[in-house]
């Protein structure tokens, strides 16, 4: 039963009211020291609050919107230093709309229109891994930086759990593939856009204000090609994880969709989507994506006993559009396949992975296997390790590197015993399957990319366990079996 604010007791009236007070002191005391949007962004903040209070789910509308967003930020820098819009203090968008969801799910905890908070096997290792990343501020160098890279892994762990406090139903679930599928059509149309039309950065939107020596900015911005290579919303290999996770909504879609003027237009987006994702060149994309798709068919029953020409069909298409895209797009050569576009001409990305990656191993050793601290790579390469594993392991470590094992392990084994008691041909087995694959698709990738603050694989991790529970619950669940 959904309850409103008229029906709560004293005492939750009064800490409502509190919570309503000091929001009107902060909004008042911001009219006085920032410029005139702030307080009105304060004041929108408060009523998308409200709003949420009010329907839950959409805070997690909110979030799966804003996450393929990879470059709209909100950064902090110092005035005059400050030369380019690339801060390493920034925050993306989908860390904002967390922070307003988290606040709206408490309140609406008080209110009783969000359900209590169940525990689960995962939230130890979590919580001790995210102790273990504020201890390792201890010994990182940039303590101030050290410190925004643990914020945005707290904000990948809220992005793991909203999903799991706020999917309850079959219809948001739906809207969610759908929402996910129209978001890679979105992207794929600004991906294009990048390799035809011919432009340096694209500044979207950029709007800064100083508050003495500090700088403050909000920033939308599109990527341009790399030598044939797509960008848009971030560069070609996270663009190609992207589209990933977008083809594994897109199949989850096309069998559970029955009608069928919806499975053709799916089939069209989908097909769309694959021919820009083979647009980024992305050969770790490539693999993960051939990887996943080969053990979805064999483990998904819609395939059973056609799995080797459902295999065949999905490769044929491939070659068919990669075809089609070396021809019109690369003039019928693949010059820049392999090479690495920061480098100079002939150099391989492999090549310098390998440098980047020595460098991680540098770390390690001159902290005795404790890493550089959280944030702490700043210190040793420009960007980021272009290995999640990497990365974890040069920042936090082995003890920190063994904890994530940890957490791994858990989730693995938790989302497995669910996943076996709701397997068949049904909604929820199809789409956590699919977000499973995403979260494997990420693994594999990130052999050679990424790190691990990256928000999108927390996202389908999250979306994948809720899912499972949604369909033990609904449909196939025991009591006492399988219980996350």
């Amino acid at each position: 039963m959904e309850y409103g604010l008229l029906s709560l007791n004293g005492t939750k009236q009064r800490g409502l009211y509190t919570a309503l007070l000091i929001l009107s002191i902060i909004i008042g005391i911001s009219v006085l020291f920032f410029p005139f949007y702030v307080p009105l962004l304060l004041l929108f903040s408060i009523l998308l609050i409200f709003f949420i209070t009010e329907k839950p789910e959409s805070g997690l509308i909110m979030a799966v919107l804003s996450t393929p967003l990879m470059n709209v930020m909100l950064g902090y820098g110092h005035h005059p230093s400050s030369v380019s819009f690339y801060e390493k203090y920034n925050f993306l968008i989908v860390d904002i709309v967390l922070i307003i969801t988290i606040i709206a799910i408490a309140i609406g905890r008080v209110t009783e229109k969000v359900e209590p908070f169940k525990r689960h096997n995962v939230d130890m290792p979590i919580l001790i891994l995210t102790v273990y990343s504020a201890l390792t501020l201890l010994w990182a160098k940039d303590l101030t930086y050290g410190f925004c890279i643990l914020l945005q892994f707290l904000s990948c762990i809220l992005l793991f759990y909203t999903p799991v406090i706020l999917l309850r139903g079959k219809r948001i679930l739906k809207t969610i593939l759908w929402l996910w599928l129209l978001s890679g059509v979105f992207a794929g149309v600004i991906a294009l856009t990048t390799l035809y039309v011919k432009f340096e950065d694209l500044d979207l939107f950029n709007y800064k204000f100083y508050l003495g020596k500090n700088l403050f900015y909000f920033h939308t911005i599109i990527l341009e090609n790399i030598k044939q290579r797509v960008g848009g919303l971030a560069d070609p290999n996270r663009m190609s994880f992207l589209f990933n996770t977008v083809l594994m909504s897109g199949l989850a879609l096309f069998l559970t969709i029955k009608k069928r003027s919806l499975k053709v237009l799916i089939t069209i987006l989908t097909l769309f989507v694959l021919y820009v994702d083979i647009h980024t060149l992305s050969k770790g994309g490539y693999g993960s994506l051939f990887f996943t798709f080969i053990i979805y068919v064999m483990i998904h029953p819609r395939f059973k006993g056609r799995q080797l020409k459902t295999l065949a069909f999905f490769f044929a298409v491939f070659i068919i559009l990669f075809m089609v895209m070396a021809a019109i797009d690369l003039g019928g050569g693949l010059g820049r396949f392999g090479q690495s576009p920061v480098e100079v001409k002939g150099s391989t990305s492999l090549a310098l992975r390998f440098k980047w990656w020595s460098v991680d191993f540098d770390a390690l050793l001159k902290t005795n296997g404790l890493g550089a601290g959280i944030g702490g790579l700043s210190d040793y390469i420009f960007a980021y390790a272009q290995s999640s594993y990497f990365s974890l392991l040069g920042e936090l470590g082995l003890i920190g590197s063994f904890i994530a094992l940890w957490l791994v392990l858990t989730y693995s084994t938790d989302l497995y015993s669910i996943m076996k008691t709701i397997k068949g041909d049904n909604l929820y087995f199809t789409a956590a399957l699919s977000f499973t694959g995403c979260v494997v698709i990420f693994f594999i990738h990130s052999l050679v990319d990424f790190s691990y603050i990256l928000r999108i694989p927390w996202l389908m991790a999250g979306l994948a366990v809720a899912t499972a529970k949604l369909g033990l619950h609904s449909e196939t669940y025991k009591p006492g079996e399988n219980t996350i």
